[in-house]
């Protein structure tokens, strides 16, 4: 929620302290991490920046902070730049290096900063300090922080930026919060880097009728985020909006941590609407060593599953596991599916293959990419009668899947990347069996 009494410009700050805030929760919930060490480390490398007059660098090292604010490896970037505050940037780097999926979105997001720039320009920055916001929100934090959070602005939504773009102003509404007796429903995350859960409830009070939801795991958009929960409550609102929402779905989830990212869960299996006597159930995850027992267990309690919609499977944590896996869903006559808000890639694409009908609906992502031994030897620097190689020509073969398919997935993308499908390429290696 962005609520147009708040401006969009001056109170960047207000917000910024809001995530600052948000990572020393985070950091509570988390097993060996001391929140008020957490932040003065913080405060401290601020410091030592200022010190070295690097006022603007510490300000790109908050907006890091705030951009990996709910992810573990926060924690091993602040011990490297604590370490060396030089490496406020080329810490960045090799973690983005590490965790990039090679989505290629440069010309969106050039369209979205002016589609930004032409709205935040007519609606905020002709009535600057203009809020209902009552305080700064920087209580607690240090002077260098204030000094460097203060100079801060969203994207580059700043006065300068709207005095070059020059567009018209809008009304003066547009400082006037909304008022209405209508139902509605407030999706927040509390997460949200860019507009904070606070700011939802900051609406919630001018609408009586208004139910205000907050995701403890959500960042910034809680709908078509691959929760079930979330979507399932604006189903049940739009289908009745003047009841009183079952929201204990949201109990469910459990405050964000930093525990080691190793220790991610691995992917689930849910019946829609908890009926366990359909014959579809639901994958979000990613696959583990536990997804074989977890899978063999459902096959076993369920019998009449004959098809698995793959919501969201971005990959495999154990690639053993994983063929495994795939190699039981074929035996077991199972068909897969991925809707058209599915993503699924890497090892989550090979589980694909196995199904016995494997269909994909327009809008759905399917991505693939080579492997690395983890040593720096990559997949082609293997000769092509390598067992490492072989054990996967093996699997294809057994699904029916070209070896052309195999060959072509090392070429598509390094290990470090990911190459979503187009629909030739689903065409042409046989991704589909109707």
């Amino acid at each position: 929620m962005f609520p147009i009494e708040v401006n969009g410009i001056s109170d960047t700050p207000w917000a910024n302290y809001e995530s600052l805030n948000q990572i020393i929760k985070n950091c509570e919930n988390t097993d060996d991490c001391p929140p008020e060490e957490v932040k003065a480390v913080i405060e401290d490398i601020i410091a030592r920046m200022h010190n070295e007059g690097m006022v603007k660098e510490s300000r790109e090292f908050i907006q890091t902070l705030l951009n990996m604010s709910s992810e573990s490896v926060i924690l091993d970037y602040l011990l490297a730049v604590n370490k060396d505050i030089s490496k406020y940037a080329s810490a960045l780097d090799t973690i983005t290096e590490e965790q990039n999926e090679g989505d290629e979105q440069g010309e969106e997001e050039l369209f979205y900063n002016a589609m930004g720039l032409s709205t935040v320009c007519a609606e905020e920055y002709p009535f600057l300090n203009i809020t209902a916001l009552v305080d700064d929100n920087s209580q607690g934090w240090s002077a260098s922080t204030q000094l460097a959070v203060n100079g801060m602005f969203h994207m580059g939504f700043d006065a300068a930026s709207c005095k070059a773009w020059d567009v018209a102003s809008a009304n003066d509404i547009e400082t006037q919060a909304v008022t209405s007796d209508l139902p509605v429903l407030i999706l927040n995350g509390l997460q949200d880097p860019q507009t904070p859960a606070a700011w939802g409830t900051l609406v919630a009070k001018n609408m009586p009728n208004a139910q205000s939801v907050t995701n403890p795991q959500g960042g910034h958009g809680q709908l078509f985020s691959g929760l079930s929960c979330f979507d399932t409550m604006a189903a049940n609102f739009l289908a009745n909006p003047n009841k009183t929402l079952e929201t204990s779905c949201v109990s469910d989830i459990a405050e964000l941590s930093y525990e080691a990212s190793d220790q991610e869960e691995s992917a689930n299996f849910t019946f829609k609407g908890d009926d366990s006597s359909a014959d579809t159930v639901y994958m979000n995850g990613v696959i583990g060593s536990d997804t074989l027992k977890v899978m063999q267990k459902l096959f076993s309690d369920y019998p009449q599953v004959k098809t698995i919609v793959m919501q969201n499977v971005p990959g495999s944590m154990d690639d053993e596991i994983n063929l495994l896996a795939s190699t039981e869903l074929r035996n077991h006559g199972i068909n897969t599916h991925i809707p058209a808000d599915g993503m699924v890639a890497s090892g989550g694409t090979d589980m694909f293959l196995a199904g016995v009908k494997r269909t994909v609906e327009a809008g759905a992502r399917l991505g693939v990419h080579s492997w690395s031994d983890g040593s720096g030897t990559a997949a082609l620097d293997y000769p092509r009668d390598h067992q490492e190689h072989v054990k996967y020509l093996d699997y294809y073969r057994v699904m029916g899947i070209p070896a052309d398919f195999y060959w072509y997935t090392l070429e598509a993308a390094s290990a470090e990347n990911i190459h979503w499908m187009t629909t030739q390429e689903i065409t042409q290696y046989g991704i589909l069996a109707e």
